[in-house]
């Protein structure tokens, strides 16, 4: 009886530190990793999505130590026999000589202005953008790079985000012996002005709230709720939001 206690304890326990070091990851990479990328540059913004592009695909393969390889893709290229001069690619993504990810992408001579180099080069930066982002768990913050989107439908670049650190998201006041920003610390009800939501979290919920909520009325809702949010409310809004994030 004892071990079996003993082993479920230890089941969650380290369940719960798997949660928070992917939570503490994603913090970290949404407010020192992603305001290093460029709007106009290493991503566009197309029809309100982030698209990432090959330079912050590239950008993000050096930061996270990840090396390209590519073959051909014999599998797409039979599942597509009466397609026209298609060409395919899987990029595979190693880290320290392990393969942790990989990606598809095709193109075709007739879409790419009849010119073979530039045919196998999109085919190329189309698997190595996928490769990307599915290697390093991206999915719900960028989609695959659209090459043949109108410049109309790209939105003008905004000003960079600013950097935010894991402590002004997850303001921990209940003690001063507690690091783990990851657990929402209980508010003073006595000091209503101070336990307000800060400026710097309201606009990482704002960013979370136009990338995560697709229904418009359900944004605006959620938006004006904003500003009534403790400190305390907005970690744990902010905490509902990643782990959903990480359980798709």
């Amino acid at each position: 009886m004892t071990i079996a206690i003993t082993a479920a304890k230890s089941g969650i326990a380290d369940f719960k530190l798997g949660v928070d070091n992917l939570l503490e990851k994603r913090i970290y990479f949404k407010s020192r990793i992603e305001p290093m990328l460029k709007e106009g540059t290493d991503f566009y913004i197309i029809k309100g999505k982030k698209s990432l592009g090959k330079a912050g695909a590239e950008k993000l393969a050096s930061i996270y130590g990840l090396t390209a390889s590519f073959k051909k893709d014999t599998e797409t290229l039979e599942s597509f026999q009466g397609a026209e001069n298609i060409v395919a690619f899987v990029c595979f993504l190693s880290h320290q000589g392990e393969v942790v990810g990989e990606g598809r992408g095709a193109a075709t001579l007739k879409n790419n202005g009849n010119d073979p180099n530039k045919t196998i080069k999109m085919a190329e930066k189309s698997a190595y953008i996928s490769a990307v982002i599915r290697s390093v768990g991206l999915s719900d913050i960028f989609t695959q790079d659209l090459e043949l989107v109108p410049p109309e439908r790209v939105q003008t670049p905004n000003k960079a985000a600013p950097v935010i650190s894991m402590a002004e998201i997850f303001p921990d006041e209940s003690n001063g012996d507690s690091g783990d920003h990851n657990i929402p610390y209980e508010p003073d009800l006595g000091n209503s002005g101070a336990d307000m939501i800060t400026a710097k979290q309201k606009k990482f919920l704002e960013n979370l709230a136009y990338e995560r909520i697709p229904d418009n009325d359900d944004r605006e809702k959620f938006l004006a709720s904003i500003d009534s949010m403790s400190k305390a409310d907005a970690s744990e809004e902010i905490s509902s939001f990643l782990q959903a994030a990480e359980q798709r």
